[in-house]
């Protein structure tokens, strides 16, 4: 530069030096070179900082230390901290009590000469501060007042106790019981109980909290044991009474009365046999021996099978209830049954021959709400088999001794009325054909057809209570009165009989239950199965959404049967059943998404191993991934033989669909199933084969030596399941054959070839 100022930005490092030429004339040392000044040059650096807290979360009223961390800030960086933006301190840290919410941040203005960003604020802490509460506890008991041997539970109700309170429970100021709100034992009387809870929060006061102390009252039990009258016997018991356990009470009449029952204090009758083991429940039982010098006639509701299984009465809705009438006369009061215990009539007349009436109840007084309405059951193929016997009078019967007794000619007067489905007084065909669509759910029997009851009743006569019946008939049959329909009013339908003259003493007499066509008493209430197959998956038919498909259910192993029985639930999301082919008495539940199928014939019916025993036409809903289990069995499937008895081993089979593979060309492997049933053959056999995809087909039979004979089948045919039958007309004589199955694509053909043998 030339002027007497120069202006530039230096680099580290740089000489600056001036050289001056004098404009005088009388001047030594001119020009003149002036001093040289070094300059040295410093980079600009970003201020920065950055605070942190001893802790963010805190209790209130307790202080927080800040600490600054500056970037760049020099040797004397100065400070501003602000809190929710108001200046608070002006050091490198700062202390102080925050406020739930309050925002603390610091503006560091740095010291350095070369820096960017300055002064510079640092990030912000959010503090949450917790009020101080104070911890407490308090307990309550089930009962403070007991009796010996009762076990009681006590609940911690904690104040501030924290997510995770402990517990250290005392009795009469020992460890008890801990880490539980609830503290459960026996206690002894004066007994005091508390707990101590440690809270897990962190702002509270008084940790641990003490809580309430509970004084236990616990009485010593007496049983009182009466009987009743005082001078018809005697009635004690042996053992120690404590709560949950049991004595032994024993009642011994004196000469000319009899033992009844044991009471307890509301009346309710605890036992009818003379000595029982009694469960103590309470601080003051009062149990009574009942003696009576006159005749009782006591006995129980039961279903008539192999178990006797009692009847479920009282049940949710209402209950079953029995009275004793003399002619029109009522002589005792309405009893309600009990499932676990006896009905018992007291001071009864010795040679007298009472009616007795047996009826239900409900909350709404409707049939339809009944149990006897709702749980008919039991009933299948088999059972129709069974009635159609006994239209023929089949010896077969003598099987089942309670419809046709050993050595008996004629069949029981009560099974005559389970057979009777329409109340026709006879047993026909009729029958048998009615049970069958009753047992595939047909809405047009339910009810029975001619006012034929659910259910039909009778009763016996027994030596004790608990003797069986089973498999004698009971012979006492009971009537049936009133409209059986679900409007009728449950009270005005009920069930009567003259019992059998009364003896001194007591009478055990016994009624039974039996479902309407149950006549191999099979049922057990509460399981509505009598037998059941499992259904396995074999092969694969392919289709497309859309499509209809014959699915094949095959018998897994050779059987002759007389009674077939069928349920199966298929999944309404994937496919619609619309028909069944086979069978003419089946019943398609779109809504349940059930198929109920029923068939029974006196002279049987062969099949053979892998043949179809059923076919059902369904149409594809959407989309079956490979592997998919679309339908199953359930419990109504039932086989039996032409001899009424249960086979146990059937099984069953059917094959997957699916929807990503549709073509025979699209087909990897051959699949197409077959079989042939009789075989050997002499008039007609059948050939049974299951399409893997819907095709042309072809089926054509071939002698020996090649040459065709016979074309049972060629045109299109549904993917699924097909058969054909066989005459021995179609054939040149007595030989070998062969037949071959054709299912053609554009690109691929699938075959399969079985034997035929026809005998002579």
């Amino acid at each position: 530069g030339t002027n007497s100022t120069f202006n530039y930005s230096p680099i580290d490092g740089d000489q600056v030096q001036v050289v001056m030429t004098s404009s005088l004339t009388c001047v030594t040392g001119n020009p003149a070179s002036s001093n040289v000044i070094a300059m040295t040059v410093s980079n600009s650096l970003p201020a920065s900082v950055s605070i942190s807290a001893t802790q963010n979360s805190v209790c209130q009223g307790n202080s927080v230390t800040f600490t600054a961390f500056p970037v760049n800030g020099g040797a004397t960086p100065s400070y501003q901290w602000k809190v929710n933006g108001q200046n608070a301190g002006t050091n490198s840290t700062f202390n102080y009590s925050p406020i739930d919410g309050d925002q603390v941040q610091v503006v560091m203005t740095s010291s350095l000469t070369c820096v960017t960003g300055n002064p510079a604020s640092s990030n912000f802490i959010a503090m949450t501060v917790s009020a101080i509460l104070p911890a407490s506890v308090s307990i309550s008991a089930t009962q403070s007042s007991v009796c010996q041997g009762t076990s009681v539970t006590f609940t911690a109700f904690p104040e501030n106790g924290g997510a995770t309170p402990s517990y250290q429970w005392k009795v009469n100021g020992q460890n008890a019981g801990t880490n539980n709100s609830t503290f459960n034992y026996s206690p002894i009387n004066g007994d005091q109980v508390q707990v101590v809870m440690t809270s897990s929060l962190t702002c509270v006061t008084g940790n641990p909290a003490s809580s309430n102390v509970i004084a236990m009252t616990v009485n010593p039990v007496v049983l009182s044991v009466l009987a009743n009258p005082s001078t018809a016997g005697t009635a004690i018991y042996s053992g120690t009474p404590i709560i949950g356990q049991t004595v032994l009470l024993t009642a011994e009449p004196q000469s000319g009365w009899l033992f009844v029952n044991w009471t307890n204090n509301l009346g309710e009758v605890l036992s009818t046999n003379a000595s029982f083991n009694f469960n103590v429940s309470g601080c003051n039982p009062i149990i009574t021996a009942n003696f009576n010098s006159g005749t009782a006639l006591t006995g129980k509701l039961a279903y008539f099978n192999n178990v006797e299984t009692r009847i479920p009465s009282p049940y949710n809705d209402g209950a079953f209830y029995a009275r004793i009438f003399d002619g029109a006369v009522p002589v005792s009061a309405v009893q309600q049954l009990s499932n676990d215990m006896p009905f018992s009539f007291n001071d009864l007349e010795t040679g007298k021959s009472y009616t007795m009436r047996l009826w239900e109840e409900t909350t709404n007084n409707l049939i339809g709400q009944t149990w006897s309405w709702n749980n008919w059951g039991g009933v299948t193929a088999l059972d129709a088999l069974i009635v159609s016997y006994m239209a023929v009078e089949n010896p077969v019967l003598s099987a089942f001794p309670w419809i046709l007794p050993v050595g008996e000619q004629h069949y029981t007067p009560f099974f005559t009325h389970v057979a009777d489905a329409n109340n026709s007084t006879s047993i026909t065909s009729l029958d048998a054909l009615i049970l069958l669509y009753r047992s595939i759910g047909d809405p047009m029997t339910i009810p029975f057809p001619g006012g034929r009851h659910n259910f039909q009743v009778a009763g016996k006569r027994m030596t004790t209570l608990n003797e069986m019946a089973y498999p004698t008939a009971p012979d006492v049959i009971f009537v049936p009165n009133g409209v059986y329909m679900p409007s009728s009013q449950a009270t005005s339908v009920f069930y009567e009989a003259q019992l059998p003259v009364i003896e001194t003493g007591a009478n055990i007499f016994n009624i039974y239950m039996v479902a309407t066509g149950d006549l191999n008493v099979s049922h057990n209430l509460g399981n509505t199965a009598k037998a059941h197959s499992d259904l396995g998956f074999e092969g694969v038919i392919a289709a497309n959404v859309g499509d209809e498909i014959l699915i094949p259910v095959r018998i897994n192993q050779q059987a002759e049967l007389g009674a077939i029985t069928i349920g199966m639930s298929y999944n309404k999301q994937l496919i619609d059943v619309v028909d069944v082919i086979g069978y003419d008495i089946f019943n398609i539940n779109k809504n349940a998404a059930e198929v109920h199928i029923a068939w029974f014939d006196q002279n049987g019916r062969s099949f053979g191993q892998n043949q179809d025993l059923v076919v059902l036409k369904a149409k594809v809903l959407a989309e079956i991934n490979a592997g998919t289990r679309f339908a199953e069995l359930i419990s109504t499937t039932e086989f039996a033989n032409v001899t009424a008895n249960v086979l146990q081993d059937i099984s069953l089979s059917t094959s997957y669909v699916e929807t990503s593979v549709t073509t025979v060309d699209d087909l990897n492997a051959m699949s197409l199933n077959h079989s042939i049933f009789p075989n050997p053959f002499n008039d007609v056999t059948n050939i049974h084969y299951t399409l893997p995809a819907a095709g042309k087909v072809s089926v054509v039979v071939y002698n020996h030596l090649g040459q065709e004979v016979k074309t049972l089948f060629s045109g299109t045919q549904l993917a699924g399941a097909h058969s054909l039958r066989l005459n021995n007309y179609d054939l040149n004589g007595s030989g070998t054959y062969f037949y071959r199955i054709m299912l053609e694509g554009e690109t691929k053909t699938i075959s399969a070839r079985g034997t035929i043998m026809m005998a002579k």
